[in-house]
C-alpha cells in the first residue's frame, strides 16, 4: 500500500483529508473544508513535505452500494464500519437494501435491516427492495422481508405492487407467497390490469388457480 491522501466527510458534512503510511497508519488529519477543492488545495499544501503520497477520493457510501450491488458482504461490513449511511442511494435513488435484495444474496439484506436500512424506501421509480426481490424471484429474500414488516402493497410509479411485478415476471412461487402472505389481488396498475389479468395474460396457471 502506498503512502496516499484520503478525502472524506465528517459529521458535519464537511471535506477533510487525512494521510496515511504504506502501514495504514494514520500521521496527519487536515481541518475541516467547506468544498472539496479546499481539503484538495488542504493536500498541495502538505504535499510539499510528502511528494510521494498519492490523493484518494475516500467515499464509504459508494463502497456500500458497489458491495450491495454485489451482494459481497466482507465489503458490506467493511463500509459500514468506515461509516457508510446504511441508507445511501445511487444516481437512481437504489438505496443499498434495494441493491442487496437485487443481489440475491440473503446475508446482506440482513446485514442491513440490522445496520439500520429503512425496509419500503423507494428508489425513482418508486421501488422498493420487495419489489426489486419479487421481480428477480428471490423468495427466500421475499418472505424475510414480509417477515420483517415490508409493505407489500406498496405501488411503483407506473402502479405495480410487488405481487404485480412478480406476476410480470413469471416469478409464480413468489407471487403464490405474496397472495399467502396477503397481498392484495384486486389492485390495479396504470395499464388496468390486476394480477388477474397479468396472470391469464401470462398463462400463469399456478396462479390462476390461487385467485
Amino acid at each position: 500500500m502506498a503512502v496516499v491522501f484520503e478525502i472524506y466527510r465528517d459529521k458535519k458534512k464537511e471535506y477533510r483529508f487525512r494521510l496515511k503510511a504504506a502501514n495504514g497508519e494514520i500521521i496527519a488529519t487536515g481541518e475541516g473544508y467547506k468544498s472539496k477543492q479546499g481539503c484538495l488545495n488542504g493536500i498541495k499544501s502538505i504535499q510539499k513535505n510528502a511528494p510521494i503520497a498519492e490523493v484518494k477520493d475516500f467515499n464509504p457510501n459508494r463502497d456500500l452500494l458497489v458491495a450491495c450491488d454485489k451482494g459481497d458482504v466482507p465489503a458490506i461490513k467493511k463500509a459500514l464500519a468506515a461509516g457508510a449511511n446504511p441508507n445511501a442511494k445511487d444516481s437512481e435513488g437504489e438505496t443499498a437494501l434495494i441493491e442487496a435484495s437485487e443481489s440475491g444474496k440473503i446475508a446482506a439484506v440482513k446485514l442491513l435491516l440490522a445496520s439500520g436500512a429503512k425496509i419500503d424506501s423507494k428508489d425513482n421509480e418508486g421501488e422498493t427492495a420487495l419489489h426489486e426481490a419479487a421481480e428477480e424471484g428471490h423468495l427466500a429474500i421475499v418472505k424475510y422481508l414480509v417477515e420483517q414488516k415490508a409493505k407489500v402493497d406498496l405501488k411503483d410509479k407506473k402502479g405495480n405492487t410487488p405481487l404485480l411485478k412478480a406476476i410480470i415476471e413469471k416469478k409464480e412461487n413468489v407471487a403464490k407467497f405474496l397472495i399467502a402472505a396477503g397481498a392484495k389481488t384486486s389492485i390495479k396498475n396504470k395499464d388496468k390490469d390486476s394480477a388477474f389479468s397479468l396472470a391469464e395474460k401470462n398463462q400463469l396457471k399456478k396462479i390462476l388457480r390461487v385467485l
